[in-house]
């Protein structure tokens, strides 16, 4: 869960609600940072710049997901 990994952390493959599946930061290459802990809410800084809120129990993945180079085949 979120509120086990470190804040800095960089992270893919983020659940919106707990038990819900991943849904954030999945594509090739994508990741998010978990910016703060408030409450039970976590901060996610998305690609865009966007700070979205997410349930401290959502489950995500430390690290980016792969194949970055996807794009220029």
């Amino acid at each position: 869960p979120l509120r086990n990994i470190p804040v800095g952390t960089v992270i893919h493959a983020v659940e919106i609600k707990p038990g819900g599946g991943a849904k954030i930061a999945r594509s090739a290459g994508a990741s998010v940072q978990l910016v703060a802990k408030d409450g039970p809410y976590a901060q996610l800084r998305m690609p865009s710049g966007e700070i979205r809120n997410v349930d401290l129990r959502s489950r995500a993945t430390v690290g980016e997901v792969g194949n970055a180079e996807q794009s220029n085949i």
